[in-house]
């Protein structure tokens, strides 16, 4: 059965949504989520056929038939290759970012749309005798695609018009608010850092023609979705103006090719007025193919039920669409309905009560006689965190200590068995808790600023002592700058992955606190401090020389990635008050044994070279079996003591909590 708030009749999908009618029952809650698939499936697999068959057609043309005029070849192949690849691609682009989800899912669904007709395309140009092109093609597209997002997120932010999926329920559209900027910081730096890369000499004249492209065709998707996909009648001078914008774009176009054309002989080269007379006669035909590829794709988002909707209006009258803002009174109502969703998450009667008395689990407490609710607040933050970083101090202190009695007494006679065993004895209980040390710093609900301070002061006294009692055995002057490479690579991943986890959930790690006082909320203090953080991590990237140490730096950082987000997800599933997911716990299980599977991996191929995973992978495969025990006992032992110490993880969207 739906939930209450759905309001489905009996047939609540509209007619012109046929795709949605032949694949739906008539009262599905998780229509939004098929139509949101169709709709963007669909998409993708028209701009795969077309990459897949443009091409071809465009080429069979080019090398088949005879053409007297060669830029009036080059025009035609234009318009039936390059035009209507270009919209799709910008209607690729445009409908999942102007939906008004996630940004970060807006983001991935444009790209897994594009991603494999942009590969097929190169491949294409690879295999020919187009190599510049298909060096120009991927740093263009890039430059194309961030283009055409860049457009769609303005337009949604200075007007109250989105494109929405079909929905059967009548929730507000999230605004875009502190959290959606964070992550397009997010998604812009990764663009900026993907062109960066691209050292073509051309990039100048690439970014120029890509960017304009982008701007203009992005504009152009999004009128025609406006035109096509509103249910109230749109005025004739703004269809006249898409028309227009789309010839100019075409004409445009069609200028560029002609008076960059050097393949025609110098004595057969056309004039002046022939090349703009070519370049506006082939506009008309490639303005009418651009606007029937945008059509068509229009109407394929309508036959999955999406709708460009005005969100300050409200569809209640019409058939449930789910995407209108809250009235005020309803606004009230709802804040007066969730007040004390906004007041502490451990504000719960029956462990938590206002004198705020220490709860029977946490038996770290108990061995302190404190009356004062502030002295058991702190107590409770200070024991959980200096618990950990003691284990890590110790156990970086031990390690070298423990690696020199086993070599002393072993030698190099050891097999990779017992080295794996040895070595996942040693090595898997510091990198565990060095991933808790991340989480339990950045899951915690602070100041930024001071959860960095706080990770940085948990790791930073292992990390020397594991350098002092190296020291004691062997020269250490490369190790430093080498270690400390590859310990703020695996922090930076982890930290983002359990900062990102916090802003995406509503899960986050709380010590014992006074139950009066709310959570802090993440406001534009928060983005300035995450800005600055992000800036002086890569600045201290930039200092340090790690020209060979990329592949090191990759794997480490994937593993704190990984490491960190089955911490995170482990916090969840043992500190929380609710019950146990089994699949979660299965989930972590898989996870740390992955991890274990990935160092032994990782030994082995330092060792043997890659072959060795091929011809060893049942012996590596038990072998992690070991290493996955360590991990998941490091992890209950670290957990409990948290645990002890009245850490827990809490629900903020819980009314009650």
């Amino acid at each position: 059965m739906p939930p209450e708030n759905f309001l489905l009749p009996e047939n609540h999908v509209p007619r012109e949504a046929w795709m949605l009618r032949i694949t739906d029952p008539p009262a599905n809650d998780r229509i939004s989520v098929k139509s949101f698939i169709f709709g963007v499936g669909g998409l993708a697999s028209g701009l795969f056929l077309m990459a897949f068959i443009l091409p071809l057609v465009g080429s069979f043309l080019l090398s088949d038939w005879d053409f007297d005029d060669q830029l009036g070849s080059r025009l035609l192949v234009n318009q039936f290759v390059a035009g209507p690849l270009l919209a799709m691609f910008a209607l690729c682009t445009v409908a999942p970012v102007l939906w008004h989800g996630s940004v970060m899912i807006r983001f991935a669904a444009a790209i897994a749309a594009i991603a494999i007709p942009c590969l097929i395309l190169i491949e294409f140009y690879d295999q020919t005798s187009y190599q510049v092109l298909s060096d120009a093609l991927l740093a263009g597209a890039g430059i194309f695609f961030f283009a055409c997002a860049a457009v769609a997120i303005f337009y949604q932010w200075w007007t109250p018009w989105s494109l929405s999926p079909f929905c059967s329920h009548l929730d507000p559209i999230r605004p875009m608010g502190i959290r959606a900027i964070i992550e397009l910081t997010f998604v812009v730096a990764i663009g900026c850092v993907i062109v960066g890369t691209n050292r073509s000499e051309e990039i100048a004249t690439i970014f120029l023609i890509s960017s304009v492209a982008g701007v203009m065709l992005g504009a152009i998707a999004i009128m025609t979705s406006h035109v096509l996909l509103q249910r109230r009648r749109v005025k004739r001078s703004y269809i006249a103006a898409l028309v227009t914008l789309s010839f100019i774009v075409t004409f445009l176009g069609n200028a560029l090719m002609a008076f960059s054309d050097s393949n025609s002989n110098r004595f057969t080269r056309p004039s002046f007025e022939e090349k703009s007379m070519a370049a506006f006669s082939y506009a008309v035909l490639g303005c009418v193919l651009l606007l029937f590829t945008l059509w068509f794709g229009t109407k394929w988002l309508k036959a999955c039920g999406w709708q460009f909707i005005c969100r300050r209006e409200l569809a209640i009258d019409e058939y449930p669409v789910g995407a209108y803002c809250l009235t005020p009174e309803e606004r009230r109502k709802r804040e007066a309905s969730h007040y004390l969703a906004d007041s502490s998450p451990l504000r719960d009667s029956k462990s938590f009560p206002a004198n705020l008395e220490t709860p029977i689990s946490a038996w770290v407490l108990h061995l302190f006689d404190l009356p004062k609710h502030a002295l058991v607040s702190r107590t409770s933050f200070m024991s959980g965190l200096l618990g950990i970083a003691f284990a890590l101090f110790f156990v970086g202190g031990m390690l070298p200590i423990l690696m020199e009695i086993v070599e002393s007494i072993y030698g190099t006679r050891l097999t990779y068995v017992v080295q794996m065993l040895v070595a996942q004895s040693l090595g898997l209980p510091v990198f565990i808790l060095l991933c808790l040390a991340t989480t339990a710093a950045m899951f915690w609900y602070g100041s930024l600023t001071m959860r960095f301070g706080m990770a940085l002061l948990m790791v930073v006294p292992g990390f020397l002592t594991f350098l002092f009692s190296m020291s004691l055995f062997q020269n250490v002057s490369d190790i430093p700058s080498t270690m400390s490479s590859v310990l703020l690579a695996q922090l930076l991943a982890g930290a983002t992955v359990a900062i990102l986890i916090q802003f995406w959930t509503p899960w986050t790690l709380t010590h014992l606190r006074d139950a009066d006082s709310p959570l802090p909320s993440t406001g534009i203090q928060s983005m300035i401090e995450l800005t600055a953080i992000a800036a002086v991590s890569f600045t201290l990237f930039k200092l340090i020389d790690v020209i060979d140490l990329y592949e090191g730096l990759i794997f480490f950082a994937v593993v704190g990635v990984l490491g960190t987000s089955a911490c995170t997800r482990a916090m969840i599933v043992f500190l929380s008050k609710e019950k146990c997911d089994r699949r979660a716990i299965v989930l972590a299980m898989l996870v740390a044994y992955f991890l274990a599977f990935a160092f032994n991996g990782f030994f082995a191929v330092a060792e043997f070279g890659w072959d060795s995973i091929r011809n060893n992978v049942i012996q590596i495969a038990l072998l992690a079996l070991y290493g996955a025990a360590i991990l998941f006992g490091t992890v209950w032992v670290t957990l409990a003591w948290l645990s002890g110490c009245g850490w827990q993880c809490v629900n903020r969207r819980k009314s009650g909590v």
